[in-house]
């Protein structure tokens, strides 16, 4: 029998934050005579008694940590390594930095708690995850040394990264959108190299990318990664068992909440989430509790960017939303597409729609129209001001010589407006937006400016050149239709926000 997931979620958690002498007669009143149900929600807490929370730290692993188990004193020392201070106490274990003395180097030293791996089974998969992270070499993610079992502590040894997290740089506010585009462009190459390699992080947030003392990041932590396993390869490649669900709530994807099989898209989810948060120092699903965090991320779309800062560019927006869809398969394919137009939009040649078009218009061509309309509209006007100068050197008198000034005029201002939109789309893309509505009613006037003149400048040489006169008039008549019809259209198609 199938359930409605979110329904079974729901009734969960709330039966959850109750006492367990009050669940019984909750899950009465909630599932009202649905037995079926209620089994099942019993099942997840029966599940959650046995080992752990459903959508977080394992209970057991949780009071281990709080009752200080895992706990090292600085200068105590376990095996070759030395304790010199704690770094980070996360539901996975505890990270210290540490000095090995073997070689003379400080490591980063995550000791799990014995709690975490009382049994073979998750030990191995503890090995398993330690190779597949060792197997990563790209200069955006730390080094995985070791995995050692010291005095029964479990310790994976791994690269200390001299820096803060993109935690502490989020405390003083979002990141400059050149250094946000940066970051992020990084951060997803080294996603890329870590899922050509099998690796997926499955915890990717702000407290796991550290940025060196070169300014350059680096992903740390792949204590939950998963290795993906070669096609064929024997299950127990696996380094986490189907169904359990491990992360922090705000940053997962709706199938990793779902307990469901992941791939690299869960962390193309989780980078559009920590992207967010690094534009507007404000995570999209972030609630009061883990329980209604992830229930944002599987019931709520993401605000809009300009909701929360309207000086971010659109199409930073549309990237985004192109890694947060709740469909794994609307969602960017590979971390690398993802650097490719955060580095095209860097360098203010992105255009949205170009290679990724399962979530999104493809605006390539309407935008090559519209440049194409700019273009003509500023050639053709080039040529009526030509054409009106020779009906005046043909009429010569007061009404021609004022058609020929007001048509310069109004070609002028419009030929002023357009090459500005065209540089603002080249070269300010920020500001295309306002740039638009701001240079609208101005564009649409001199257009019916120019119109009007060229049409009282074609009744000037009518009788002895109505050919001549009668071309200038559909001219004038072509332009009117293109200014009030086509125009509006072609800028609604190539620039839909």
């Amino acid at each position: 029998m199938t359930f409605d997931h979110q329904l079974v979620t729901s009734l969960f958690n709330e039966a959850l934050e109750r006492p367990a002498s009050e669940r019984a007669a909750f899950l009465d009143a909630a599932c009202a005579g649905d037995a079926a149900l209620r089994a099942e929600v019993e099942s997840l807490l029966a599940s959650h008694d046995e080992s752990g929370s459903f959508l977080d730290v394992p209970a057991a692993v949780a009071a281990g940590l709080a009752s200080g188990e895992a706990s090292l004193a600085p200068g105590q020392a376990l095996g070759a390594y030395r304790v010199v201070r704690e770094i980070a106490r996360g539901g996975m274990g505890v990270v210290y930095l540490a000095e090995d003395t073997r070689l003379g180097r400080q490591v980063a030293l995550k000791v799990l708690p014995p709690t975490l791996l009382r049994d073979e089974g998750r030990r191995e998969r503890l090995r398993l995850e330690a190779r597949a992270a060792a197997s990563l070499s790209h200069p955006g993610i730390a080094t995985v040394y070791a995995l050692e079992d010291i005095d029964d502590h479990v310790c994976l040894v791994s690269e200390y990264v001299r820096g803060g997290s993109l935690r502490s740089e989020l405390a003083r506010g979002p990141l400059p959108l050149p250094a946000l585009l940066r970051t992020g462009i990084e951060i997803a190459q080294a996603l890329a190299a870590a899922h050509a390699a099998g690796v997926i992080h499955r915890d990717l947030k702000p407290e796991n990318v550290v940025r060196d003392e070169r300014g350059r990041v680096k992903l740390v932590d792949f204590g939950i990664a998963r290795f993906d396993a070669p096609a064929g390869a024997p299950l127990q490649r696996r380094l986490t068992e189907a169904g359990m669900v491990l992360g922090t709530p705000a940053y997962m994807s709706p199938e990793q909440l779902d307990g469901a099989e992941v791939d690299s898209r869960t962390d193309i989810f989780s980078l559009g989430v920590l992207l967010f948060e690094l534009a507007t120092a404000r995570n999209p699903f972030e609630s009061t509790t883990p329980v209604s965090s992830a229930a944002r991320v599987l019931a709520a779309e993401p605000p809009a960017l300009s909701e929360v800062n309207p000086a971010l560019p659109w199409e930073l927006d549309w990237i985004l939303r192109g890694c947060l869809k709740k469909k794994r398969g609307e969602r960017y394919q590979s971390a690398g597409e993802v650097a490719r137009d955060l580095e095209q939009l860097l360098l203010g040649r992105f255009v949205p729609g170009g290679a990724v078009g399962a979530f999104g218009p493809d605006l390539a061509g309407a935008r090559r129209w519209w440049d194409l309309h700019q273009a003509s509209a500023i050639g053709v006007s080039v040529l009526m001001v030509v054409l009106v100068g020779i009906v005046h050197e043909w009429v010569r008198n007061d009404l021609s010589l004022s058609a020929f000034l007001g048509v310069i005029a109004a070609a002028a201002i419009n030929w002023v407006l357009r090459l500005h939109l065209l540089f603002t789309r080249y070269f300010n893309r920020r500001e295309m937006a306002a740039q638009l509505r701001r240079t609208e009613w101005w564009l649409r006037g001199s257009d019916l400016t120019f119109a009007v003149i060229l049409f009282a400048a074609a009744v000037l040489p009518a009788r002895e050149h109505p050919i001549f006169s009668a071309f200038l008039a559909a001219v004038a008549l072509g332009w009117s239709v293109t200014s009030s019809v086509v125009e509006p259209a072609t800028r609604r198609a190539a620039f839909p926000d």
